[in-house]
């Protein structure tokens, strides 16, 4: 009871449906707020200020919370994931480690699951529920995406999605005796409710890939969703749920060798077996909201399409971005982002590769390769995809970069127009205090 596990913002709805299940189970574990000022303040203290943003983030956030937690003599458990490779996080357990020996912080440990293992180690049973929060999670986040950009009042929409996702968390946490599904048709339901200024599917999309933790992270994109819709864009952020499937995907073509323990093993075994159930489950429910539409992911079609610029065998991001841009840019988006921390090797590297490969003839080579036909979408081969490369570091973003993002909008919106999808600008002082107030929630 004096033990309390704490689990850093990579998105607020995502973290606080992660400390739910792990309350269900007994533990006492608090999901941190979106990082502040102050949060950067603590974790620019202790580093050189040249780490990746998401290790400033989640070290400033341990000692804001180790500043002002209410029980001082409380054992504390940090949840880091690590993951070898290229990737930087690799370090941050490693450091979080480092910064707890030199500080001599009593009673205060690092929990850190490896990517490479799929962050299995907790036993099936929790795998199952840590699965349904993920998918749960990524979808509300979507719906709440929608609500910004085409809700007719955002301030009470995104209210009532708050309340309605304090039900769901209630149910994972096992403090409201329901079923899972019953309450997310309930939840669908009531939000289906909610006036729209236009329906879903004529809503105008701009997908936003790169690296992981920056894409869901508010504070560290600067609330790349917010800037969207007000813009008159709904923001798909890549899912959570995606990076598992990439995972199970590198494990299935052995570019991965995970180093399971028995409990481990039929943990990965169990969950491989049930996560599309789950997924489609959950996905069915909630877009009868008529604020998502249901889309399985689909790892092998994404990889399959950015095999003309990458080898499969190359491992991160890069070939899942330039899969979707080839994929669904121009036909289902009307233009992508590729976010990342300051200096992230696989952002540049993925616009590297893809710079001079971003137009119409392009994306007709990419579905040649696959033997898909493309279909005439009224465009000429010399017809660009919009798309954006963003590095944040937790400063809001410089003149040159707004005035590009600018850029970047005038042209997906050219683009929704030949989609037939209307571009409606909010009024953007309401989706800006509204967005800002839901993230703070």
């Amino acid at each position: 009871p004096n033990v309390t596990m704490i689990v850093p913002s990579m998105g607020d709805l995502g973290n606080r449906a992660f400390a739910a299940i792990l309350q269900k189970r007994g533990i006492k574990a608090v999901a941190l707020p979106i990082a502040d000022a102050e949060a950067m303040r603590f974790g620019r203290g202790v580093t050189t200020c040249k780490e990746c943003l998401p290790m400033l983030v989640c070290v400033g956030s341990m000692l804001k919370y180790l500043e002002h937690r209410p029980n001082p003599n409380e054992k504390l458990v940090i949840f880091q994931p690590r993951a070898a490779g290229y990737c930087r996080l690799g370090q941050y357990h490693v450091y979080m480690n480092m910064l707890i020996k030199e500080r001599g912080l009593k009673d205060v440990a690092v929990l850190s699951l490896a990517n490479e293992e799929r962050y299995s180690g907790l036993g099936p049973t929790f795998a199952y529920s840590a699965w349904e929060a993920i998918v749960v999670s990524d979808v509300m986040d979507d719906i709440r995406n929608t609500l910004m950009a085409i809700a007719v009042d955002p301030k009470s929409a995104l209210a009532l999605l708050n309340e309605e996702y304090e039900k769901i968390l209630a149910v994972m946490a096992g403090t409201k005796r329901k079923s899972m599904y019953r309450q997310l048709a309930e939840t669908a339901k009531t939000l289906s409710g909610i006036p729209l200024v236009m329906p879903y599917q004529e809503a105008p999309q701009v997908v936003v890939m790169g690296e992981i933790f920056v894409r869901r992270d508010a504070f560290s994109n600067q609330g790349i969703a917010r800037m969207l819709a007000e813009r008159g864009f709904i923001a798909r952020l890549s899912p959570v749920a995606e990076w598992i499937y990439y995972l199970n995907y590198m494990i299935r073509e052995k570019l991965h060798t995970a180093n399971h323990t028995l409990l481990g093993a039929l943990e990965f075994f169990i969950s491989d077996k049930t996560q599309r159930f789950v997924e489609k489950r959950v996905k069915r429910i909630l877009s009868k909201s008529g604020l998502y539409a249901s889309e399985i992911l689909d790892i092998d079609d994404m990889i399959r399409f950015s095999k003309n610029y990458l080898p499969h065998t190359l491992k991160g991001e890069p070939g899942l971005i330039i899969g979707v841009l080839m994929r669904d840019v121009l036909t289902k988006y009307a233009g992508i982002i590729n976010i990342g921390p300051f200096g992230c090797m696989p952002v540049r590297f993925t616009e590297a590769v893809i710079a001079n490969n971003i137009d119409y003839q392009s994306k007709t080579e990419a579905f040649q390769a696959v033997g898909v036909e493309l279909g005439d979408l009224g465009l000429s081969p010399e017809d660009r995809i919009p798309f954006l490369t963003v590095e944040c570091d937790g400063n809001p973003y410089p003149q040159l970069l707004e005035a590009r993002f600018e850029s970047f909008c005038l042209q997906a919106a050219r683009v929704a127009e030949k989609q037939g999808k209307s571009v409606r600008e909010p009024d953007r002082k309401t989706v800006q205090a509204e967005g800002e107030r839901s993230i703070s929630n």
